[in-house]
């Protein structure tokens, strides 16, 4: 609900359309960029979960992550072979770090935040949120993958199994679920703030609450 109109789902759902398939073929065009600038800070996170492993990310092409962990674990594996430590390598699809910022927008660009510049404003709310939530998704996850196997009974071994399952099980939606309520709920915040701060900007008990909620002002942004 945005100015006191009425929340359509018709218009949101032809917006959300329109910018998504926008904001796939941006993705397409500039995801090896916006995954070479990702890449690094994910690998510096990794190590610093992980100091004692060998960790490379890289990117292969246009349309893959390839990574190469070294985790130095003296075990004995099912053949009753003994290790020093073992190596993980694998490849993922490099469209995994435009997940997020993909749906989180087309959702941002989508609401009926009644302008362009408060459109504007919102996504740059966003953007710690999605830059948190691309820390907490790929970098677990491969660490997840390549500790798979490995008896490691340490507590962050432990977290990292837990939170590798919620990432395989509907837990990367989830995440951007949350930074878009992140985001709305900062911007909703904001609008509050400058609402009622607004020199002579005076409102009603019985008026539409100017924060877009759709409730009287006296039972919301008044109490």
């Amino acid at each position: 609900m945005a100015d006191g109109k009425a929340f359509s789902v018709k218009r949101f759902a032809v917006r959300f359309l329109a910018a998504f398939a926008l904001l796939l073929a941006v993705f397409y065009a500039a995801g090896p960029l916006f995954a070479r600038l990702l890449l690094p800070v994910m690998e510096a996170e990794m190590r610093l979960l992980r100091p004692a492993y060998r960790i490379d990310l890289t990117l292969a092409g246009r349309d893959r992550i390839e990574y190469g962990i070294d985790v130095p674990f003296p075990w004995t594996n099912p053949s009753g072979k003994r290790l020093d430590g073992v190596t993980k390598e694998g490849r993922l699809p490099a469209s995994n770090v435009s997940i997020h910022p993909i749906l989180v927008l087309s959702v941002l660009f989508a609401w009926p935040a009644a302008s362009w510049r408060k459109t504007g404003a919102l996504i740059v709310l966003s953007l710690p949120a999605l830059f948190l939530v691309e820390l907490l998704d790929l970098p677990f996850h491969i660490l997840w993958k390549a500790e798979s196997g490995i008896p490691l009974e340490t507590f962050s071994a432990g977290m990292i199994r837990f939170w590798g399952h919620v990432l395989n099980n509907g837990g990367k939606q989830f995440l951007s679920l949350m930074a878009v309520f992140f985001s709305l709920g900062a911007f909703m915040l904001l609008e509050r703030r400058k609402r009622t701060a607004a020199p002579g900007a005076r409102v009603g008990r019985n008026d539409p609450c100017p924060c877009g909620s759709g409730k009287k002002f006296k039972n919301c942004c008044k109490e």
